[in-house]
Parts: structure tokens; C-alpha cells; sequence
């Protein structure tokens, strides 16, 4: 049996607003449960305002949640998180090359000495990013940014990769080529993913499992396994498997 990573059981999320005598509340969450195991790439699928950005800020620490428990099995260190956390925004530094981008988070953790310039010019060349590490944000594509965004997140190694609709504001084309190098930097490193997206087809095409989440309040619908052969290219979208998937997920978000 997989050993279990990530458990998420009975997660609430409240916000409120308003002053005291006329306070408001609405709920982001309710009783959200599933687990990831280790190695696992488990994407998060569900319309604008299910909640699934909130959700993977509460799993990462960066919200309490109102109500429920988040155990997280793999603990890092004292200095470096268990997690890395690719944002929708590749949220680079302008004054810094990708390459010092990519190792900015040894700074913040105070262990700029220890940093793996090794592991990162290997992420860079898993990530189709050779001969790139000296140029500025400036002088890279929307893509490129956020390929150095993803080395960045596993510059120092954490065991789980969180990453909150990191293609959803890029054209399809560049889209489908940042799944591919996605694909490949998963099947090199094995490392549990939890993935935020919109896209029916990208959580197919890249996850071993989907949550499916509804809204008003965000909530889980369902768990769908996708089982489709790895390592996987273009060639499987155009398989009967792959439509009978986006077909289920379609009915079940409708």
C-alpha cells in the first residue's frame, strides 16, 4: 500500500466581512477530504470559486483552516519546507537572472553557502532551459518564466510540489508544451505533485488522480482515477481512453 503523504480530512474554510453588527460569511470550503501518496501527481479540477486555490494555500500553511486537519507526513527541515509552490504568477525577481532567481530560495532560507547549483543547472536542462540561466525575466517568454518558476520551487529539494494553475494564462500551444516538460521533470524526480487547474484535458492528461470539486460551497464531488499508460506524449489524447475520461469529468462538473 502507498504510503500516504498528504491527508486533508474534513477541511472548513470561512471568510468573513462586515462589521461586528452586520457581520457577513461565506464558505470557501466544506468538508473537504483526500489523500496523496507519495509519488502520487493528484490534480484538483473545478470551475473559478470552488475553492481549490484556498485549499492548496491551507494544505502549504500559508491559511488556517476555519475547521477540519491537514497532516502532512513528510516534515522537511528546519530551515527548508516540505513544500515547493509554483504560483499562477511566475513571480520572478526583474534584477535577477533566472539562474539567481532559481537559487533565491537558499537566500531566504540563510543558506545561500549551501545552495545546489549542481541540482539547479540539472533542473535547468530538465526544464529545456539550457543556455538561458543568465537572462534576465525581461528577456524570457511567458513560458520560460514559469519553467524557471517550477526549478525554483525544486531548487532545494522538497518532497511535495504544489502548483496553482501555473498554465492558465498562457496560450494553449505554449500550455501543452510546459505539460510535456512537466511530464518529463515528474517522471525524473518523483515528486508528489498536487496540481490546481480549470483544463478538463490537462488534469488528464497529467495526473494519476483527479478531485473533482463543486462550488457554493467548494466542496469534493468526486475521486477519479485516470488510467492512462506512463510515460505519456500527445499520441494519448487522441485515444478512445482519454476522451471516455474527459467525457466523465464534463458530466460531472456540468
Amino acid at each position: 500500500m502507498s504510503e500516504i503523504i498528504v491527508d486533508v480530512k474534513n477541511v472548513r474554510k470561512i471568510f468573513t466581512s462586515g462589521t461586528k453588527k452586520e457581520r457577513k460569511e461565506f464558505s470557501a470550503l466544506e468538508a473537504v477530504s483526500f489523500t496523496v501518496s507519495k509519488g502520487e501527481f493528484v490534480s484538483l479540477l473545478g470551475p473559478s470559486g470552488c475553492g481549490k486555490s484556498t485549499l492548496l494555500k491551507i494544505i502549504s500553511g500559508l491559511l488556517p483552516a476555519s475547521s477540519g486537519v491537514v497532516s502532512i507526513s513528510e516534515t522537511g527541515t528546519k530551515k527548508a519546507p516540505p513544500f515547493g509552490f509554483v504560483f499562477q504568477d511566475s513571480v520572478l525577481l526583474p534584477w535577477r537572472t533566472a539562474f539567481d532567481n532559481a537559487l533565491f530560495p537558499f537566500e531566504i532560507m540563510g543558506s545561500k553557502e549551501k545552495a545546489d547549483e549542481a541540482r539547479v543547472k540539472e533542473l535547468f536542462g530538465l526544464a529545456k532551459l539550457n543556455g538561458f540561466e543568465s537572462s534576465y525575466p525581461r528577456q524570457l517568454s511567458g513560458g520560460m518564466k514559469q519553467r524557471v518558476s517550477i526549478v525554483r520551487a525544486l531548487s532545494y529539494n522538497p518532497p511535495i510540489l504544489l502548483m496553482d494553475e501555473p498554465f492558465g494564462a498562457l496560450d494553449a500551444i505554449t500550455r501543452d508544451n510546459l505539460n510535456n516538460v512537466l511530464l518529463e521533470i515528474w517522471e525524473s524526480t518523483r515528486k508528489t505533485v498536487l496540481f490546481v487547474t480549470h483544463s478538463i484535458s490537462e488534469a488528464v492528461y497529467l495526473s494519476d488522480r483527479i478531485i473533482v470539486m463543486g462550488t457554493k460551497p467548494g466542496r469534493v464531488i468526486k475521486e477519479v482515477p485516470v488510467n492512462l499508460p506512463r510515460p505519456r506524449n500527445e499520441d494519448v489524447k487522441l485515444t478512445p481512453e482519454f476522451y471516455a475520461s474527459v467525457k466523465e469529468l464534463r458530466e460531472l462538473l456540468k
